[in-house]
This record gives C-alpha cells, sequence and structure tokens, in this order.
C-alpha cells in the first residue's frame, strides 16, 4: 500500500481569526490591505462575505468564476488570491493554486497583523500552497510550505498532520519526522481521529503491530467505524512489510 492513503483533513475556511485556522462562521477581515497601507473598503467586505459563503457550501465553481472577477477589481487583495486558489485547488488544477497562492503571498504582510480584532496572515497562504505541492507530488516544497506555515501557527493539528503526510511521501522517506509531526498533532488535539489514524499507518509501515493494536483501540474509543477502516488498513501493510 502506497504512503498516498493517509489521511488529509481537508482545506481551512478563508476566513481567519487567531488562532489562524480556528475560527468562528462570522468572522470576517474589515480593512484592505494595499502596498502597505491599510484601506477601509467596505465593497470588499461584501465580496469576502460572498467568497467564504461559496467555500462553506463547497460550491468550488461558482467561487472559481467570481474569484476570477474579483482579483480583476482589487488585485492587491490577498484574501481574493487566497480564494481563487482553494477553489483551483478543489477542483483538481493543484498546479494553477499554487500560482495563485504565491501571489496572495506576495502581498500578505509576512506575519499576521490584527485589525480591529481579525488577523491577516500569511498562514492560510502557506498552508493551501503546501497542500497544492503535495497534490502534484512536489513533497519536498510541500514540507517547507507546512514548516513555514508552523512558524507562524504552531499550534494548529492539521497542519501538523499534513507536515507528516509530506515526509512519509517525499524520497526519501522521513518515518521519524512524520512520527513526531503526528504525535504533535495529537498533542494539540487528543479527540483527531485523521492524525491518530496516520500515526497508526507510521507504526504499521514500520512493523510495529503493538502500535497498530493500541491505535485501534484509541480509535474504536472515538469512532467504531473509523477504528475498523483502519485496522483493514494496517492489517494490509503490515502483510505487506
Amino acid at each position: 500500500m502506497g504512503t498516498a492513503s493517509l489521511s488529509c483533513p481537508g482545506s481551512f475556511r478563508l476566513i481567519t481569526r487567531k488562532p489562524v485556522f480556528d475560527h468562528p462562521k462570522d468572522a470576517h477581515p474589515l480593512t484592505r490591505f494595499n502596498h502597505a497601507r491599510v484601506i477601509p473598503m467596505q465593497y470588499q467586505l461584501e465580496r469576502l462575505t460572498k467568497a467564504g459563503r461559496l467555500e462553506q457550501i463547497g460550491d468550488w465553481q461558482s467561487l472559481r468564476l467570481f474569484c476570477v472577477e474579483w482579483v480583476n477589481f482589487e488585485p492587491k487583495n490577498p484574501f481574493a488570491w487566497l480564494a481563487l486558489g482553494n477553489s483551483l485547488r478543489r477542483l483538481n488544477e493543484p498546479e494553477e493554486a499554487i500560482a495563485m497562492y504565491q501571489t496572495g503571498l506576495e502581498l500578505v504582510p509576512p506575519n499576521p497583523v490584527e485589525f480591529m480584532g481579525f488577523s491577516l496572515s500569511p498562514g492560510p497562504f502557506w498552508f493551501g500552497l503546501g497542500n497544492a505541492f503535495f497534490d502534484v507530488g512536489q513533497f519536498q516544497k510541500a514540507v517547507d510550505a507546512f514548516l513555514k506555515c508552523i512558524e507562524i501557527d504552531p499550534d494548529v493539528s492539521a497542519i501538523w498532520n499534513d507536515l507528516g503526510r509530506a515526509y512519509m511521501n517525499r524520497t526519501p522517506r522521513d518515518s521519524q519526522a512524520a512520527f513526531k509531526a503526528f504525535r504533535r498533532a495529537m498533542d494539540l488535539d487528543p479527540n483527531d481521529i485523521t492524525s491518530l489514524k496516520n500515526l497508526g499507518l507510521v507504526y504499521a509501515m514500520g512493523s510495529l503491530k503493538q502500535g497498530v493494536d493500541q491505535v485501534y483501540q484509541l480509535l474504536l474509543n472515538m469512532d467504531k467505524s473509523a477504528a475498523e477502516l483502519f485496522l483493514k488498513e494496517a492489517r494490509h501493510i503490515l502483510a505487506s512489510r
């Protein structure tokens, strides 16, 4: 079984509060970052709200069409490029998404900036870029992007999970670094089934049946269906060793 089976929790929403990837539904930046100046723009809030709504319901094609117009209206708005990158990645166009995230990173300040209680941060751009690099098989670049993201926000379990996946898929594979990443994800969120499953698969790839059994027992207490699916996958890996 290939390492690509390691699980990813999915992408994060467009709008952020601190911590970078964890926010209430009503969290919306109220300002525009443009040439190192903050310019209040009410119309941008309306566009941002619409983009967030489309992303929340998973209407990626509509989001893409909307964001193409948005970046034309506001080419210096990093959130527009972030949303466009997210839509392209969800539409299985990761190469194009990479370019959008990189454009956004050229516009966003290098560190999170607070505007009226909201955060404009490069974190979501690095996260999206890391996953897009992963999607095209550029795993070392994915590792580098996730590490950049962790520098900004080290306390989000999903970033550590995806960093672990990148370590397991790159050449040469770094199982030890992946193990540490998944463990860190679990330390941050003990109820994170995705990271726990990935930790168990690292045990399986290392022929550590006792570790697999421990993860299985933990998963049984969290989600029986997920536990059985994990055990089937882990046994297949163990049998192939």
